[in-house]
Parts: C-alpha cells; structure tokens; sequence
C-alpha cells in the first residue's frame, strides 16, 4: 500500500510539473511574438484566476509582472 501511495504521488507530481512548464512554455511563445505591457497585463490577470502563481522577470531577474505578491516587494 505504501509503494501505491508513492508511486500515485510520484507521478501526480509530474502531471502537474509537466502542465507547469507547459503553460510556461505557451506565455513564453506568447510573449516571444507579442511582447508588450498589455501582453504582461493579460497573462498576470490570467494567472491570477489560478491556483497557481506566476512570475515574469526579465533577464537581470527584475520583476516585470505577477499574478501574485512576491516576497521582498
């Protein structure tokens, strides 16, 4: 039963690891073709409706935009 357990937890972890990286992957393909602050708007506001948080920074680690407070804001 244990060995059930860690595997079923194991690999829910994935599936959600996996849809993670993939709507960061389609916001990064977003922004790739359309970059622009109505762009960020949108998907922070799209985000916030989620249970998840995202966070947008540019290539120095600045925090562009999220969906979410972030600690030391």
């Amino acid at each position: 039963m244990i060995y059930l357990h860690n595997k079923v937890i194991h690999s829910r972890i994935n599936q959600e690891l996996e849809s993670l990286k993939a709507r960061g992957n389609s916001h990064r393909d977003v922004l790739e073709i359309t970059y622009s602050d109505s762009t960020l708007q949108h998907i922070g506001l799209m985000e916030y409706h989620t249970d998840t948080d995202v966070v947008i920074t540019n290539t120095r680690g600045d925090n562009l935009i999220s969906s979410a407070k972030v600690n030391g804001e």
